[in-house]
Parts: structure tokens; sequence; C-alpha cells
């Protein structure tokens, strides 16, 4: 029975021993938060090309406004500037364009679509 008891008493003994030296598992690293940043490479232009080029579309100006824009290579880097935001559409085809204004005479073109659809609230 001494043997037995003894026995035990070193196993456990062991086993809390060795569950003590046991290295707990690494924890996943918690990234940090990923801020999105939009860049557009704009085609940029004088403005009579934009404008032209709408209008060889057979689109006409639905809006335009003021458009605050980030220019430069990186958000650490960039410049706030003012630009005046035109959008252009063809009401029959659905196709439309969306440029920016710069100060300095250019245009740029953001994007285009199709299937343009007015907004009717639902």
């Amino acid at each position: 029975m001494f043997r037995f008891i003894l026995t035990f008493v070193f196993l456990v003994s062991s086993i809390t021993l060795n569950a003590q030296t046991i290295d707990p598992p690494e924890q996943v690293p918690v990234p940090p938060a990923v801020n999105m940043y939009l860049a557009i490479n704009g085609n940029c232009r004088p403005a009579d090309y934009g404008f032209n080029a709408a209008k060889t579309l057979k689109q006409a100006p639905l809006f335009y406004g003021n458009l605050l824009v980030n220019m430069g290579p990186h958000p650490t880097q960039s410049q706030p500037v003012w630009t005046q935001l035109w959008a252009f559409v063809n009401q029959d085809t659905g196709q439309f364009s969306i440029f920016a204004l710069m100060p300095d005479g250019m245009m740029c073109l953001l994007g285009s679509g199709s299937e343009f659809q007015p907004y009717t609230g639902n």
C-alpha cells in the first residue's frame, strides 16, 4: 500500500510540475485598426476636353457642386483642395460620368458608369 501511495504522490507531483512548466498557448495578436482609403487615379486633361467628351457621349450636366478632396500620394502626405464636382448623364442611355474640375483648370474623370436611375424615394 505504501508503494501505491508513494507512486500516486509521485505521479501527482510530476503532473503538477509538468503542468506548471508548459508554456501557455500564444495568443493571436490583435491587428491594428485598418483605415481604408479610396484612391482614384483620375484621368486629368484640360477642362474643355472633359466638357467635350460629355457632349460627344450626349451627356448633359445633371448637377455640380463643391467637392473637398485630399490630393497627395498618401493620406499622410495629402492636402485638402476644393474642387468642383460635375455629374453628366445621358437620360436616354443611362450612361453617366463624374468629373472633378481642379482649381488649375484641369478636369479629372473620377468615374463613369451605366444604368443611371433617378432616385424616386423607394
